[in-house]
């Protein structure tokens, strides 16, 4: 209950903000993130500077059924930024190919579901699930929990 209205509370303090871009959880939750936010930004950096380990793993593991995969990216729509999960389906080494798991808020020309592929630079975070638990990742959720 205290982190629900922890959360709440950050969102009415987020959202007044001018400069904000929208960002989700993995169950499809919203949150304004500000633009000049020092502790995402560095949560988005150690994401990023790990995203080798999740395709490595990505790779060695693909077959097992035991895991799956999603990353974290920014889509843009007329001046608005976005941050969605998507779900891996493949990976060829230097690009993923994705399928969105949140439903936009603002970037109204895809859906749940959209497909697409993302260059591993554009990743912002990543979480790698062994039966249905995350093992490894998931920097935003930290990032939220502070």
């Amino acid at each position: 209950m205290k982190y629900l209205l922890l959360i709440c509370s950050l969102s009415l303090i987020i959202t007044s903000c001018d400069n904000s871009k929208a960002s989700a959880d993995q169950s499809g939750t919203s949150y304004d993130i500000a633009d000049d936010d020092y502790l995402y930004q560095k949560t988005i950096f150690k994401a990023k500077d790990s995203i080798d380990f999740f395709a490595q793993h990505y790779q060695e593991h693909s077959n097992d059924t035991s895991y799956s995969y999603m990353i974290n990216s920014t889509f843009k729509q007329a001046g608005k930024i976005e941050y969605m999960w998507s779900w891996i389906v493949d990976f060829d080494g230097s690009s993923f190919s994705a399928v969105l798991n949140n439903t936009p808020t603002y970037v109204t020309r895809l859906k749940l579901g959209h497909e697409f592929n993302i260059k591993k630079h554009d990743i912002n975070d990543w979480i790698i699930y062994k039966n249905d638990s995350a093992i490894y990742g998931d920097f935003i959720e930290r990032y939220y929990k502070k």
